[in-house]
Parts: C-alpha cells; structure tokens; sequence
C-alpha cells in the first residue's frame, strides 16, 4: 500500500524528486538516536509559533 504523494510525483514547481528526496533524506537523519532530526526541531519550533500566535 502506498500513501501520500511518491517521490516522482512532487509538483512541477519543485526541484527534481532526487533533490527532495535527498534533502528529506540529510534533515530527517537523527545525530543520535535520542535526538531530534532537523526536519524535527524545525517542525516543533513552528507549532510553538503558531500555538504562541
């Protein structure tokens, strides 16, 4: 079964789906195992604006 939307499928805007999916690939990676990706911590830091808004 496949979900959302697959990697040759990104919008016509965007850049080649093996540029997002390499970046995907680098910012969703945890340092640690017990740490937050980047993708995370950009994430939780936009809900906190948005719930602080």
């Amino acid at each position: 079964m496949k979900t959302g939307c697959q990697w040759r499928q990104v919008p016509g805007d965007f850049p080649e789906w093996r540029s997002v999916y390499n970046y995907y690939k680098i910012w969703s990676t945890k340092a640690e195992p017990t740490a937050d990706s980047l993708l995370e911590q950009v994430l939780k830091k936009i809900v906190i604006a948005r719930r602080t808004y």
